[in-house]
């Protein structure tokens, strides 16, 4: 059986808005991305949010599901708006973790920017070993 050995890569940071002050936590798994975003140092709301692609129009629709604490609208507009925005890799749900005292989109504008520093997929990756890297030749057996 082989073993594959992929770490995950995260990112973590702070980003402030209007007084604000998060914490931001990006993770990168081979099917999903986590986000983190926090201003109480707790996971708060924890979202899953799939992306579909629309036949007809090859647009992006994304349904959100809550899994643990406020069902609410506005908490699904960040999950949407975020999730459009990053414009997650091609086979990646989100998996986002708001914690915001009150999450009011108003603040929607000014945070999504900021979470383009947090996009793991689009920074170049870790150069991996060449086939001529690899020792050859006589083990002595």
């Amino acid at each position: 059986m082989a073993v594959s050995c992929s770490a995950v890569k995260s990112k973590q940071g702070k980003i402030e808005i209007e007084g604000r002050k998060l914490d931001v936590v990006c993770s990168l798994f081979s099917d999903r991305v986590f986000l983190f975003i926090s201003e109480l140092q707790k996971m708060g709301t924890l979202l899953d949010v799939r992306q579909e692609t629309m036949p007809a129009t090859s647009a992006h629709v994304f349904s959100v599901s809550t899994l643990l604490g406020l069902d609410t609208p506005e908490v699904h507009v960040f999950g949407r708006a975020i999730a459009g925005h990053l414009l997650l890799p091609p086979g990646h749900d989100l998996t986002l973790a708001l914690g915001l005292k009150k999450p009011s989109p108003h603040i929607l504008p000014h945070l999504l920017p900021l979470l383009e520093d947090y996009k793991l997929w689009e920074s170049p990756s870790l150069p991996t070993p060449s086939a001529d890297s690899h020792m050859t030749g006589n083990t002595g057996l």
